[in-house]
């Protein structure tokens, strides 16, 4: 990323960890990963093993067998992650087990029921991602009566097995959670989740191929006020969704192997607390003509649809009455140009078109006078588009992966008051694009520009 006014270090001063004191350096390793502070750390010196083994920093234990340097790079036990959860004078408040249940452990059902024993009282915040084996009783999560966030992801879903409602429906015990997240294509949600009258964040994954059952009873959680959900094959947005009056956040991601158009109520209008929609990966020709009257957006996210510019602008993309509008997602949707009904949303700061196969970038974002994020990434430019250099007040652009070899118009686009960064990151860099690069970067005035 080139960044304006950058120039040569001076000079660097170096910081000797030693001459801390043991409650600086032990701020300093609360902060680095799992695996450095528990594998890695204690290996420098014998005052640095002592203050990695403190209880202060076994609050959190994370645990993934696939990791290499997880437990020097043996099997990860079931016994040695009870020894870490049950060391004296420590109640593990976080605990994440990654890709559990593979050849890389021993973990079974009735162990992990044990460690969920062991950390039942302190346990605010769990993250499992497991196999279908290890997932098929979650009974044991009673146990964990102060858990807040909860995260259960399978690891290898099977499409003729999914998970249905009982198999979830202990998790309605757990009063006190705050955020749910079941990522394990799931056929039906339990109504008995209304008991988490405490649940603000609510993410859900079905089968992708038969409908996401959600009965008329979760319209109890008025508390909630983000809910995801991917892959339901919805053909139209179920009832209880309007009626979860507290949302915020509304986002559906589709399957695009199996998901059509979504459709939605006049009853979407009236949620007027909403203030970010997402409906991706849905194959929209169109966008529904409800978000039109959705005034009270702050952020749309329509990307990786299939939007038919041979519709009338605003049948495609019915936005020109949200004045609200602060951010927009259209990034893979197949535009060929860009459409000229965004000049109309006059309230918008960030704007992702990454991804469109554009065959050329009009003057239609020239009038967005609050526009301060421009992504472009992937979209097959040769070089930096004209029409840039007459966006006011742009103060960042991604241009990366793109085959920009000439630099064209980058004098009049660098000089703007505003810009401040231009990223040019490439998954393939050739000489041409390290040339193009590094000229933009003079002509930027950055003497030793860095290409990353």
């Amino acid at each position: 990323m080139l960044k304006k006014h950058e120039t040569e270090d001076e000079g660097r001063s170096g910081v000797d960890l030693n001459s801390m004191t043991d409650e600086l350096l032990l701020k300093i390793f609360d902060c680095v990963d799992f695996k450095t502070k528990h594998n890695s750390i204690p290996l420098v010196c014998q005052r640095w093993s002592v203050i990695a083994n403190s209880n202060d920093l076994w609050d959190a234990v994370s645990v993934d067998p696939t990791d290499e340097f997880t437990v020097v790079g043996r099997l990860v036990n079931q016994s040695k992650v009870f020894q870490w959860c049950s060391r004296p004078l420590v109640r593990v408040k976080e605990l994440k087990l990654s890709n559990i249940g593979l050849d890389c452990d021993d973990f079974t059902p009735v162990g992990m029921g044990a460690l969920f024993g062991i950390c039942n009282v302190g346990l605010v915040r769990l993250e499992i991602h497991a196999t279908r084996d290890l997932l098929m009783d979650l009974s044991s999560l009673l146990c964990l009566i102060n858990i807040e966030h909860l995260s259960v992801s399978c690891i290898d879903p099977d499409p003729h097995n999914p998970f249905h409602g009982q198999d979830v429906q202990c998790i309605s015990g757990l009063r006190k959670l705050v955020s749910l997240t079941l990522d394990i294509n799931l056929v039906l949600v339990p109504g008995d989740l209304t008991t988490l009258q405490k649940l603000t964040s609510f993410a859900v994954n079905g089968t992708g191929s038969i409908a996401l059952i959600m009965p008329d009873e979760l319209s109890g959680l008025q508390s909630l006020e983000r809910l995801t959900v991917k892959e339901p094959l919805w053909p139209e947005a179920p009832q209880v969704v309007y009626e979860l009056t507290s949302l915020r956040s509304l986002h559906i991601e589709g399957q695009p192997q199996y998901s059509h158009n979504l459709g939605l109520s006049s009853g979407v209008t009236r949620m007027v607390g909403l203030e970010h929609l997402g409906i991706v990966a849905h194959r929209l020709q169109r966008a529904p003509e409800e978000i039109g009257e959705m005034s009270f957006l702050r952020d749309l996210d329509l990307s990786r649809n299939n939007f038919d510019e041979r519709l009338p602008v605003n049948v495609m993309l019915p936005v020109m009455r949200l004045t609200r509008l602060e951010s927009l997602n259209l990034s893979d949707c197949g535009f060929k140009r860009i459409p000229r009904v965004l000049s109309s949303l006059v309230s918008l700061h960030l704007l992702d078109l990454s991804g469109n196969p554009f065959v050329e970038i009009s003057d239609a974002l020239c009038n967005m006078h609050n526009l301060r994020v421009l992504l472009l990434k992937s979209c097959g430019l040769e070089s930096v588009p004209r029409a840039l250099c007459n966006i006011p007040r742009l103060e960042h652009i991604d241009l990366s992966n793109n085959n920009i070899t000439g630099v064209e118009n980058v004098k009049e686009l660098v000089l703007g008051e505003d810009l401040r960064s231009l990223v040019l990151r490439q998954d393939r860099w050739t000489p041409e694009l390290v040339k193009a690069a590094c000229n933009i970067a003079r002509i930027w005035g950055i003497r030793n520009p860095i290409v990353s």
